[in-house]
């Protein structure tokens, strides 16, 4: 006897291990990672976030430096040799490579400092237009002595040089200054800055409005049809009753993906492809067999006497379902909202085919959008952030009514 209770609770440890490695570890690290920069996450992705914190006050002096060099350039373009060169110069001295080694730890050890551009790179490696200003100095300086060289030789090709790099110039002393209040910003940001990179520069904000606004509309709207329905196939038996049932019942076994093409053409030619409105349309009739097959199943436990005494006491049909069903069935009700939104916060595949303008794109959608493009640009702390964003309000909604979903399973496993 010990030995099967022992050989019971050792089944039950082994699989709550699995549970934990497969679903919540994976989970943790997420969340974890969401609070690291790309390197981070790559050089030692199972330490805890600690180079947010630890690039502050690098990142902060780097954006000041920045600020304070150009503010330093001259405002008109130079029209003479050395002050071509000087200002040549001062470009390279703002795009020079810093010199560091990594600790044994993984943190970055700052040995030379090298241009305020360049730590700005270095400790904000997640602001992916870094690079490109980089870039954009150095060969602006090449340019400048050029010029300067043109300058010097009387060459006549020097005054179509001080047009062309005289804009190039003004262009980018604006657009280092932005670099400068982008790299003062993620410090005032913090370890939340993924986040904010996620919900502004990556749409996710915009996407999370979608899915809420899809989700609410389709619970409204889903909820009270598929609730009369459900009541009418579970207390009224009339002809054809059965086959109506089977029929919500066959939706729930038919694949999306055998009518993805026809529902494409068909909500095209009604003008309601990429629409948050043709969107919610869709998703309330794939969600009405589920929802009315649940619902049925706990129409049928509720007592017909209390719909009879209903109607002795002069309530009419609609009466009776509002006044009396509607609120007995709560239990069965909190049960598909949750499943539905669930499902509605979650879906991809219909949103995939009807969705083409990045407005319109609910968070899955948008999801799998920065999801490609991190590959490319080496944002993955904004990914995972956004990961949080998207499962978090499922989590919190489930931690939220856990008690209700408990009672209402106890309350459809039991009869009458």
């Amino acid at each position: 006897m010990k030995a099967v209770k022992l050989a019971k609770l050792s089944v039950k440890y082994i699989l709550l291990s699995v549970f934990i490695v497969i679903v919540i570890f994976p989970i943790a690290w997420m969340a974890l990672s969401s609070f690291k920069t790309t390197r981070e996450i790559y050089q030692s992705p199972w330490s805890m976030p600690r180079e947010f914190a630890d690039r502050k006050e690098q990142l902060s002096i780097a954006a000041t430096q920045l600020r304070e060099g150009v503010d330093a350039l001259p405002v008109e373009f130079p029209t003479t040799a050395p002050e071509a060169r000087a200002l040549s110069e001062m470009f390279i001295a703002l795009s020079t490579d810093p010199v560091v080694e990594q600790g044994e730890d993984g943190e970055t050890i700052l040995i030379e400092p090298g241009g305020a551009i360049n730590r700005i790179r270095l400790f904000a490696p997640e602001y992916r237009d870094a690079g490109k200003f980089v870039s954009r100095s150095q060969r602006l300086a090449r340019n400048l002595d050029a010029y300067a060289s043109d300058l010097d030789e009387g060459s006549p090709r020097a005054a179509s040089l001080e047009e062309r790099l005289g804009k190039d110039y003004d262009k980018i002393r604006v657009d280092l200054r932005e670099v400068a209040a982008n790299a003062e910003s993620k410090v005032r940001q913090g370890a939340f800055g993924n986040y904010v990179e996620a919900w502004t520069t990556t749409h996710i904000g915009s996407a999370f409005l979608n899915s809420l606004i899809v989700s609410a509309a389709t619970l409204v709207v889903l909820i009270p049809i598929a609730a009369m329905a459900a009541y009418v196939l579970a207390k009224y038996k009339f002809r054809g009753s059965n086959a109506l049932f089977m029929l919500f019942l066959g939706g729930m076994m038919f694949p999306q993906f055998l009518v993805i093409v026809p529902l494409f053409l068909q909500m095209t030619s009604l003008g309601l492809d990429d629409s948050l409105f043709g969107l919610t349309l869709v998703y309330i009739a794939f969600s009405l067999p589920f929802t009315v097959f649940v619902l049925t199943g706990f129409f049928h436990q509720l007592p017909n006497e209390l719909a009879e005494a209903a109607m002795i006491d002069g309530c009419g049909h609609q009466a009776t379902f509002w006044r009396i069903m509607w609120p007995l069935a709560k239990p069965g009700l909190i049960v598909v909202i949750i499943f539905d939104l669930i499902g509605l916060w979650n879906e991809y595949n219909l949103a995939l085919v009807l969705m083409r303008s990045r407005d319109g794109f609910t968070l899955p959608r948008a999801l799998d959008s920065l999801q490609m493009t991190a590959q490319y640009l080496g944002d993955t702390g904004a990914l995972m952030a956004a990961m949080v964003i998207v499962v978090l309000p499922v989590l919190i909604v489930y931690w939220l009514l856990k008690e209700k979903i408990h009672e209402a399973m106890l309350a459809g496993a039991i009869k009458g």
